[in-house]
């Protein structure tokens, strides 16, 4: 169990917890900018001999492994295993594929090792956001979450400026000590997660018995609410909130539509979180930033400012402010909200798309000096409107508007659905920019009208919220089946203990529970007046 050293706050414990879980990010950021390196030296090429085939391969099998984590691995190892062994376990796969790429000799091993590396990436960030939202407080949610772009991020600055120093060594130990290198993230975050406490509401969910505190996985998932919040056993606001988990699983237990896949998709609420949690993350990518991402480069001397070298510098200030934009979230995210902020961003986008078509249609050919530098402004107003909007607001309503036993569920339909936004986008790009030239700048104004009006219209506000009170904007999913028992140990109405636990829960916790399984309950909830 995680351990500081100094006193903290509750929630100033839980962000240092979630900041060193976030290094999770930064292995997938330095992995991600390391491999764009890598294709690009021409030594890795030379040492294959690979035909542009092969090089679209081992730059688009990453986000194959991507999206073969969504398709159940991220769920069934969270389900059997918790937050923690399931980011191990990501871990441990984004190392081995790294390993094969460094040490490869063949282009099996580096096929391989790409598509590990995807793998390990998405059960790492899939895993860092659940396991973060599951933790943190409502208050400080949307920060906890937001780390995962900042952290990202930063992986991304640190690879390019590594990347730097090695192309200067000789033969093949410019790429493979580039890729080497990120072995000591991976070390890092083995360390960081094995003393990060598992997530209490994971562990009542993983619980035979949510309420026998004789249960393990209970008494763990207890003492480490206790450590998370810092607060005295019998306050009121910690009973509240270890109440709240407990009466929310036994109600997901009681309700038998969990346990059945079709039922579940058969739920208007299921499809309202399905449309929210996944297309906040595909309207993100509708901005078109990982495309001018990986297009950057082309684009920035398209505009005639300088030749190649001035093109490159230009991308990497690009890095830069992209950087400093993703520190926003964190003090933004629970103060404006993640409705807001996702408003903002498309906002931001929508301003750069009109100024960069508007510039287009006067000067089709860049031959302005001046409406270029305007032109590379727009672009970064565009990659920062991601990055310090859009790119944590949708992860964040991705992982927090399910149930618990559907956040992994849900989580991998709305990264998966990310991801194949990314790839259809980056292959789009440059068959709609040869068709439609610069007139593709106004296809993505009005894309992004369209998703602004879209948010506006239809998304919630989910900040200050705690994950049990989600229902109170999404709606329930389950009729709330009347609790069949109470729990073993209880409390009688006296205040005298009962049933043999050492479970010390307030007398305000038992009436919950008891409210939760009273008859009265049960006739609301068979006539839907509860959510």
């Amino acid at each position: 169990m995680w351990r500081p050293t100094t006193e903290l706050s509750g929630n100033a414990k839980t962000l240092l917890i979630c900041a060193t879980l976030a290094t999770a990010n930064i292995f997938s950021g330095y992995d991600t900018a390391s491999a764009a390196a890598v294709i690009a030296d021409q030594s890795f090429i030379d040492t294959f001999h690979l035909s542009a085939s092969m090089k679209g391969a081992f730059a688009s099998l990453i986000n194959v492994g991507n999206c073969l984590a969504y398709l159940g691995p991220l769920v069934f190892f969270s389900k059997w295993f918790g937050r923690r062994w399931t980011m191990v376990i990501g871990d441990l796969a984004l190392m081995a594929g790294a390993s094969l790429v460094a040490g490869s000799r063949n282009e099996a091993m580096l096929l391989v090792g790409r598509v590990l590396c995807g793998l390990g990436v998405s059960l790492c960030q899939g895993t860092f956001a659940a396991w973060t939202s599951e933790i943190a407080s409502a208050e400080i949610r949307g920060t906890a979450i937001a780390l995962v772009q900042v952290s990202y991020q930063i992986g991304v600055f640190v690879a390019f400026w590594i990347s730097l120093g090695t192309a200067k060594l000789p033969n093949n130990l410019s790429w493979r000590t580039l890729t080497a290198i990120q072995m000591a993230f991976g070390a890092i975050l083995l360390v960081c997660t094995l003393l990060a406490p598992e997530s209490p509401r994971q562990l009542l969910n993983r619980a035979e018995d949510p309420t026998d505190m004789l249960d393990p996985k209970v008494r763990l998932a207890r003492d480490n609410h206790l450590s998370l919040r810092k607060l005295p056993e019998g306050d009121v606001r910690l009973e509240g909130e270890w109440t709240a988990m407990q009466t929310d699983v036994m109600r997901q237990r009681a309700a038998a539509i969990y346990g059945s896949p079709l039922q579940l998709l058969r739920q208007r609420n299921v499809w309202r979180r399905i449309l929210i949690g996944a297309g906040s993350c595909i309207f993100a990518q509708l901005t078109g930033v990982a495309a001018l991402m990986l297009y950057g480069i082309t684009v920035f001397q398209s505009l005639n400012l300088g030749g190649k070298q001035l093109s490159l510098i230009i991308n990497g200030l690009g890095g830069s402010l992209q950087l400093v934009a993703c520190f926003m979230p964190l003090f933004l995210s629970d103060r404006w909200g993640r409705r807001n902020i996702m408003l903002f961003g498309i906002a931001v986008a929508w301003i750069g798309y009109l100024f960069l078509g508007a510039l287009f249609e006067r000067w089709p050919d860049a031959q302005n000096r001046g409406a270029g530098v305007w032109m590379v402004i727009c672009i970064f107003a565009i990659q920062c409107a991601y990055a310090g909007a859009l790119g944590s607001a949708c992860i964040v309503l991705s992982a927090e508007i399910w149930p618990q036993a559907l956040r992994d569920f849900g989580i991998s339909v709305s990264f998966l659905g990310l991801f194949i936004t990314v790839i259809v986008v980056n292959q789009l790009w440059p068959v709609l920019s040869d068709a439609l030239t610069f007139r593709l700048y106004w296809v993505m104004l009005g894309i992004n009208t369209v998703t602004f009006i879209t948010v506006f219209l239809f998304w919630p506000e989910t900040k200050l919220l705690s994950l049990e009170q989600m229902d109170q904007v999404m709606g329930s999913i389950e009729a709330r089946a009347s609790l069949t028992r109470l729990p073993d140990a209880f409390i009688s109405d006296d205040g005298e203990q009962v049933g043999g636990s050492d479970d010390k829960a307030g007398a305000v916790a038992v009436a919950s529970l008891r409210a939760a399984a009273s008859p009265a309950a049960e006739m609301k909830d068979a006539k839907g007046d509860v959510k």
